[in-house]
């Protein structure tokens, strides 16, 4: 989505304290953990996670496919959902998505923009918020941890073309470097 703003961390906290339900949690973490596009986000399995410490995330929109390590609280997070959905009768190995529809087979793209567009107003998260928010966040952050290195931040977004990359990259809207200059 063109334009969504990158969340603070009130916005990610007030956000997912409205979750409803771990699906809708995940959706969240999912984003901000691995930068996925929600087309990404749900077509990802179970089995993605299990027997390993990194996933690939299969990237659309001819961006490179990435590799990144799972974080232990996204585990945790993860194996939270996996007994829900087992509670609920979900298959919730292998190649069983780990965002299932009522209807069977993964979750659709817009009915997760749907969900998510729910939470944010129920958030009160104003603006141009949507799923592709949580992208904007991860590569903002990235690019920060990163100490503002584009092409190191492009391995972690799969982004091929660094001038598209830069879109998704929040700066500070700060005017006061001018007294750092010191020319004399």
């Amino acid at each position: 989505m063109k334009g969504c703003k990158v969340l603070n961390k009130t916005e990610i906290k007030k956000l997912l304290s409205v979750a409803q339900d771990q699906r809708e949690k995940m959706l969240v973490l999912t984003g901000l953990y691995f930068g996925t596009r929600i087309s990404e986000t749900v077509s990802l399995t179970f089995g993605q996670f299990e027997n390993t410490d990194h996933v690939r995330i299969k990237r659309n929109k001819n961006s490179r496919d990435t590799t990144l390590k799972i974080p232990a609280v996204f585990r945790k997070e993860l194996n939270v959902h996996k007994k829900a959905l087992r509670r609920k009768g979900y298959n919730v190995e292998g190649n069983a998505p780990i965002f299932p529809s009522r209807k069977g087979g993964a979750l659709r793209s817009d009915s997760a923009c749907k969900i998510l567009q729910k939470m944010f107003d129920r958030a009160g998260i104003k603006g141009k918020v949507g799923a592709h928010s949580f992208r904007k966040c991860f590569i903002t952050k990235i690019y920060e941890l990163c100490d503002n290195d584009i092409v190191q931040t492009s391995a972690y977004s799969g982004h091929k073309n660094l001038s598209s990359l830069i879109s998704y990259i929040e700066t500070t809207q700060e005017t006061n470097l001018t007294d750092q200059l010191a020319w004399t």
